[in-house]
């Protein structure tokens, strides 16, 4: 397509103008000496502007300290604000920022100089994208929010066992190696039960698994009601848990684990029209502070309660 060139340079002038007065932005056009050679009407629209303040000739000055005393330009020494914006045009550099007027109107502004030491200064409206991202970042912030608790959640439950909501096997694992790391070459003592539920696979076999889910959970309650809030209970397996207790007295150790041993033969479980009971195997060790690894203790721990069930469960067996 053929350009045709305008038949003279006011008809070019008037074409120009008439472009300038129908864009959406508003625009402000200075000389050499920063005094006003056009505005559109969109300038004056935008910041309800007198029409002296815009006349050509005018020098910006005016312009801009009617705008900082009627706080246009935020908080602040009015003079300080005239000053600064005056300077920009004055150096004769480009510039972008971006300005929310007291009503709320998120205003980018530029500037830029062209031939011959004149200058122009653009005003956009750029309140309803500013929103949009501003709502965009808040759908983010909450989206990662989400995102960080379903983490969280995750995490949580990867460390629980799904039945009895305890600590399963690899948590207690976890736990069990920093509180060895934090006693190791101490004089504080670690102590570790393994406690099985004794004839449990009866218990399966005469009622099902689901009278055999109930005898996990009500023993699982009573093992806690035993247990002080710094001990740690897991599931270890199956029938069988696993204790980190956080008390450094042998005596007291011994306590706890009949405690526990009693509480869980004292529970009794209603399945249908019938009341089931369990006891328990306990065995108990003494992580000892030369050892390399808490496994160690566990594995005594271990032995311990094949001891207690050979000489007849229903009891705690020490090998420390």
């Amino acid at each position: 397509m053929a350009v045709v060139a305008p038949t003279s340079a006011i008809d070019g002038v008037d074409l120009l103008v008439c472009a300038l007065s129908t864009i959406d932005q508003a625009v402000l056009v200075l000389d050499r000496d920063r005094r006003i050679v056009f505005s559109n009407p969109q300038l004056r629209l935008m910041f309800d502007l007198p029409a002296d303040l815009l006349r050509p000739g005018a020098r910006t000055i005016a312009l801009n300290r009617f705008l900082a005393l009627r706080g246009d330009y935020g908080a602040g020494d009015p003079d300080v604000q005239v000053e600064a914006r005056e300077l920009m045009p004055r150096t004769g550099a480009s510039f972008r920022q971006e300005h929310v007027r007291r009503n709320g109107m998120h205003v980018e502004i530029s500037g830029k100089p062209v031939d011959g030491g004149n200058y122009v200064i653009t005003f956009m409206d750029v309140t309803e994208r500013r929103t949009l991202q501003l709502e965009l970042e808040d759908i983010v912030r909450l989206r990662t929010s989400e995102l960080e608790r379903a983490n969280e959640e995750l995490t949580r439950l990867a460390s629980l066992d799904p039945l009895l909501g305890i600590a399963n096997r690899r948590a207690f694992m976890e736990a069990a190696v920093r509180r060895w790391r934090q006693v190791r070459g101490s004089e504080a003592n670690l102590f570790v039960f393994l406690v099985d539920l004794d004839r449990f696979k009866a218990v399966n076999d005469a009622y099902g698994h689901a009278c055999g889910d109930l005898v996990l959970e009500h023993a699982s309650a009573a093992m806690q009601t035993a247990l002080g809030p710094e001990d740690l209970l897991a599931r270890y397996g199956g029938e069988e848990f696993v204790v980190l207790l956080a008390r450094a007295e042998a005596s007291l150790a011994r306590q706890a684990a009949d405690a526990l041993r009693t509480a869980v033969a004292a529970s009794r479980v209603r399945f249908e029209d019938k009341e089931v009971t369990v006891t328990t195997s306990v065995g108990m060790a003494r992580a000892e502070p030369g050892e390399a690894t808490v496994a160690l203790a566990i594995a005594r721990a271990d032995m311990a309660v094949y001891a207690a069930k050979d000489a007849g469960r229903d009891r705690v067996v020490e090998l420390l």
